[in-house]
C-alpha cells in the first residue's frame, strides 16, 4: 500500500512540474483536475466556439491548406504567398496547431494535418466551401440576432438584412453562388450512404426539387445507367446546373427546369427527391411545397424527403439536429423535426409516410407515397 501511495506522489509531482512549464496536454489537465474545474473549462471551451469556426473561416479564406500541400512553410513564407500579415498569421496558424488542423514543427514551420487537409480546395470530401459559408457575414451576422429570434421567433436574417433568408441570396448572387457551392460540399460527404442505403434504381425517371447544383442527381445517374434525372431549382440555378451536367457527360439522360416549388413541380417523375429543402421553411410552407409535389406525382410514385430528424422526447440528443434546427431558426425560418411530425406535414399534404431509412447518417431518409 504504501508502495502505491509514493508511486502515486511521484506521478502527481511530475504532472505539477509540466504544468509549472507549461507542458502538460490539456486533455491531462482535463483529467487530474477537481470535477468542477473541468466543467468549467468544458464550458469555456463551448463558450468560445465561434473564435474557432472564425479562424478556421480565415484559414480556408487564406488557401493556406492549398499552399501547404507542397510541404512545410513558415508563417513568414506562407504570408508572402497569401498576402496576410507574418505575425497575425503565425499567431493564427499556432491557434489552429492547437485542434490539430496544422502541425507546429521544432523549426518554426508548419504542415497539413489529415483534419486539416480536408480543407484544400480539390481534396475528396473538401469542407472548405462549408467554412467559408458558415464564416461569411451574411451568415455569421445573423447568428449575433439569436436573442432577438428566441425573444420573437422571427429571423436574425430578417432583422440584420431586412429581407428573408432567399431573398437575400436572390439580391447576392455572390451570396447565393458560395451557399449552393456549401450545400455541395456537405452532398459529397453524403451522397454514397444515400445510394447504398436507398435503391434508387427502382425508378426510371427522378426528379431532384431543389435540387442546387446537381450533386445527388449527378452521383444517381453515374451509379444507374438506366435511370433519367430532371433537377428543378429556380431558373439561375437551374441554369448553372445544366452548364454542369454538359460537362459530366450524362448524354440525354438529364434535364433542368427552371421554377419555382412554391408555384409547381415538374410532372412525369416516378421518384421526387426533396434533400435538405423542407427543413428551410415553416409548416404552412412545407405543406405547399410537398402538396405540389403530389400533384406532380402519377400513380405508384414515391417521395423521398433526406432531412435531419430530431428524436423524440426521452431519448438521446442528438446535437447536430438540435443546433441545426438553431440554425433554421436564425436563417431561414424553418425547422428541424422529428419523424412524427414530418408524417404531420406528409399527411396535411396527401401523402403517406412508409418508412424511415436510417442508413444515411447524420442524414435519414423517409420515404412516402401518394395517399
Amino acid at each position: 500500500m504504501h508502495r502505491r501511495r509514493s508511486g502515486h506522489c511521484r506521478h502527481i509531482r511530475s504532472f505539477l512540474t509540466l504544468l509549472g512549464r507549461g507542458a502538460a496536454p490539456l486533455k491531462l489537465v482535463r483529467f487530474f483536475a477537481p470535477r468542477r474545474y473541468r466543467r468549467a473549462l468544458r464550458l469555456h471551451e463551448l463558450i468560445t466556439g465561434y473564435w474557432l469556426s472564425q479562424a478556421i473561416y480565415v484559414f480556408a479564406k487564406l488557401h493556406i491548406a492549398d499552399l501547404l500541400r507542397a510541404g512545410p512553410h513558415s508563417a513568414a513564407q506562407l504570408a508572402a504567398l497569401s498576402g496576410a500579415d507574418a505575425d497575425a498569421l503565425e499567431r493564427l496558424l499556432r491557434a489552429l496547431s492547437a485542434c490539430a488542423v496544422v502541425r507546429m514543427r521544432s523549426d518554426r514551420r508548419f504542415t497539413l494535418t489529415p483534419l486539416g487537409a480536408l480543407l484544400q480546395s480539390r481534396a475528396p470530401l473538401s469542407l472548405r466551401d462549408w467554412a467559408l459559408y458558415n464564416g461569411a457575414p451574411f451568415h455569421w451576422q445573423p447568428w449575433s440576432e439569436l436573442l432577438h429570434c428566441v425573444r420573437t421567433g422571427r429571423t436574425g436574417t430578417e432583422k440584420r438584412f431586412g429581407c428573408g433568408f432567399f431573398d437575400l441570396l436572390a439580391q447576392d448572387r455572390a451570396a447565393a453562388a458560395l451557399f449552393d457551392d456549401a450545400m455541395g460540399a456537405l452532398s459529397n460527404s453524403q451522397n454514397a450512404l444515400l445510394l447504398r442505403a436507398f435503391d434508387f434504381k427502382r425508378y426510371r425517371t427522378v426528379v431532384d426539387v431543389g435540387g442546387g447544383r446537381g450533386d445527388l442527381l449527378f452521383a444517381i445517374l453515374r451509379a444507374h445507367r438506366k435511370t433519367r434525372g430532371i433537377l428543378y431549382d429556380l431558373p439561375p440555378v437551374a441554369a448553372a446546373a445544366q452548364a454542369r451536367a454538359a460537362r459530366a457527360k450524362l448524354g440525354g439522360r438529364w434535364k433542368t427546369i427552371g421554377g419555382s416549388f412554391f408555384d409547381a413541380v415538374p410532372a412525369g417523375g416516378d421518384l421526387y427527391i426533396l434533400k435538405q429543402v423542407v427543413h428551410d421553411w415553416p409548416d404552412d410552407a412545407a405543406v405547399r411545397i410537398l402538396s405540389n409535389c403530389r400533384s406532380a406525382m402519377r400513380h405508384g410514385a414515391a417521395l423521398a424527403l433526406v432531412e435531419l430528424v430530431v428524436p423524440p422526447a426521452g431519448k438521446a440528443p442528438d446535437a447536430l439536429a438540435n443546433m441545426t434546427d438553431l440554425e433554421m431558426l436564425v436563417c431561414t425560418g424553418g425547422r428541424e423535426r422529428s419523424a412524427r411530425e414530418y408524417a404531420a406535414l406528409l399527411q396535411r399534404a396527401g401523402l403517406r409516410f412508409v418508412k424511415l431509412h436510417k442508413g444515411v447518417a447524420p442524414l435519414a431518409l423517409i420515404e412516402a407515397r401518394a395517399n
